[in-house]
């Protein structure tokens, strides 16, 4: 691809593999990738939403919290996604207060969420440990929350671990992390490296 031409000049640093095509067919181009990636990713999106529908029902169920009752949810998915763990944890934990961790980009789709008591913004791109703001990270520290809860946009967690590095220094008393199917994984069996389901 590089010796013809065909690889496009992308900001490497800054890579989004749903977002950006790097290579440029004359017979196939780039915006045609592009185009015929998001027309599957719509039907993509429709069987992904059928499946975690059917499979995610009362999936925080075999999980009981007490002290402060204070929740937070990382948002470390697609929108759809996280509003579905959203509907789960209001329902399953209804007197509890849920805050969510997330980026400047969807903001006002969080807060607009009526299930969101509290959102919180540490700015764009993908969770960075070395980067995450230290005062942030101590106003969510002194919440001391019951609950900390990690979508994850796959089966086993992969591609994960600033976002569990973080999670560890707020100090958050349960952690869990929920999968594309809505299962529930216990992130502090170590007995299957904090992926070992619940139900």
């Amino acid at each position: 691809m590089k010796q013809k031409g065909y690889l496009r000049n992308v900001d490497w640093k800054h890579f989004d593999g749903g977002n950006h095509c790097v290579v440029d067919n004359p017979q196939y181009p780039a915006e045609v990738v592009m185009k015929n990636f998001r027309e599957a990713e719509k039907l993509y999106e429709k069987g992904f939403n059928n499946r975690y529908t059917s499979t995610a029902k009362d999936n925080f169920n075999s999980i009981e919290i007490n002290s402060t009752r204070e929740i937070l949810l990382f948002r470390t998915a697609r929108m759809k996604q996280v509003n579905d763990i959203l509907g789960s944890l209001h329902a399953q934990y209804q007197d509890s207060r849920i805050s969510v961790l997330g980026q400047n980009a969807v903001t006002g789709e969080l807060k607009s969420n009526n299930y969101v008591d509290d959102v919180f913004l540490y700015g764009d791109g993908h969770f960075n440990n070395d980067l995450f703001p230290h005062p942030l990270l101590q106003d969510l520290s002194k919440r001391k929350y019951s609950l900390g809860v990690i979508p994850y946009h796959n089966m086993s967690g992969n591609g994960y671990a600033d976002v569990k590095a973080i999670a560890r220094r707020i100090g958050i008393e349960k952690m869990v992390a929920v999968n594309i199917e809505g299962k529930v994984f216990d992130l502090e069996n170590p007995g299957d490296q904090g992926r070992s389901h619940l139900r």
